[in-house]
């Protein structure tokens, strides 16, 4: 379950990797706006700094794989990994695939398997079932929008919409049970009641088609587990820590967390670390790098969510873009700490 929202900062990371140029050949939407709108109806809109890109994360994950295998990765498809051990210097990995199980013995390993569903993989902090957040995703064609993302506001979480590459738009929310107690138990009837509650989205979807196969649901969501970037092993991207959706950085954080760790990996794959050493490094940068804007973000996810802080806030970016500005721009990882909005 994704925004499948391609900041600036994640443009300017993946040019970094040299991966620019394969995903902006799957052709995404472009982005030139945000328009976020509280419970009550208070809007702020900003335009979105250098341009942003909207692309689904199954073409997103696909180019940067193509570029991967180029490069001469393996890329083993269909394998599940189950656990893992380290012994003897490397570690053990037991997967599934074809049904069957096998082992595989490597040097090194990093886990980026979000946010995982099982106790023996990263992370292992996990929210109990009751406790979290549920997300959903649909695309949805024929939906009549400019190029912009809306973010509407409702007791105990929030729903987006955005554009796409191929004339798509992507449907997400986050929100409590809580919230979605008395809606609809399936995913498909939870967005229809929250389009029959929320006018923004219900005008949007109103002439739309739902494609069927992009459905997708998880649970539970825990944004304030405490962030661990090593958890027996170096975590990239969310198993390290979820970064709140609304901030629209949680591709620009994966792809940067991967940008500090990829070096650390080669170096003492080199034998010029030694584990420990990548280690310290490693959780060293990622702190100094995500430590303020995660609290920062969690902070305004707690007051967006809120019918009087929601309005506060909005209100008070709607007057004063330039405050709003520097705010959104405290919420980026210090490598890419410039404003992602602009008036």
């Amino acid at each position: 379950v994704c925004g499948e929202f391609i900041s600036w900062e994640a443009q300017s990371t993946l040019q970094r990797l040299g991966l620019l140029a394969g995903v902006h050949a799957a052709r995404p939407a472009s982005l030139a706006r945000a328009v976020l709108t509280s419970r009550s109806g208070v809007a702020a809109g900003f335009d979105l700094a250098r341009g942003s890109w909207g692309l689904s994360r199954k073409s997103l994950d696909t180019a940067i794989a193509d570029a991967a295998q180029a490069a001469g990765a393996e890329l083993s498809m269909g394998v599940r990994v189950q656990r893992f051990d380290q012994v003897n210097g490397g570690y053990t990995i037991e997967a599934r695939s074809n049904g069957r199980i096998i082992e595989i013995r490597c040097r090194a390993l990093i886990a980026a398997c979000g946010r995982s569903s099982s106790s023996e993989l990263p992370p292992r902090s996990q929210a109990a079932p009751e406790s979290g957040l549920v997300g959903i995703k649909r695309h949805y064609k024929n939906v009549s929008m400019p190029p912009q993302v809306e973010l509407y506001f409702f007791e105990g979480g929030y729903i987006g919409l955005a554009p796409i590459e191929g004339g798509i738009v992507n449907l997400c929310l986050l929100a409590s049970r809580k919230a979605l107690e008395g809606a609809e138990k399936d995913p498909a009837g939870l967005i229809e009641a929250l389009a029959g509650r929320i006018p923004g989205i219900g005008n949007r979807l109103a002439g739309g088609e739902p494609i069927e196969a992009s459905l997708l649901a998880a649970a539970p969501v825990d944004l304030w587990r405490k962030a661990d970037p090593w958890d027996s092993v170096a975590c990239v991207g969310d198993a390290a820590a979820m970064i709140p959706p609304l901030a629209g950085d949680g591709i620009a954080a994966a792809l940067r967390s991967v940008e500090l760790c990829a070096p650390l990996a080669h170096a003492y794959l080199s034998g010029d670390l030694t584990l420990e050493r990548w280690r310290q490094a490693y959780r060293s940068r990622w702190h100094a790098s995500f430590d303020r804007p995660l609290a920062l973000t969690r902070r305004l996810e707690t007051w967006l969510g809120s019918a009087v802080g929601s309005n506060l806030l909005l209100g008070v970016g709607s007057i004063l873009p330039p405050v709003a500005r520097r705010l959104a721009g405290m919420t980026r990882s210090r490598a890419n700490s410039a404003p992602p909005f602009m008036t």
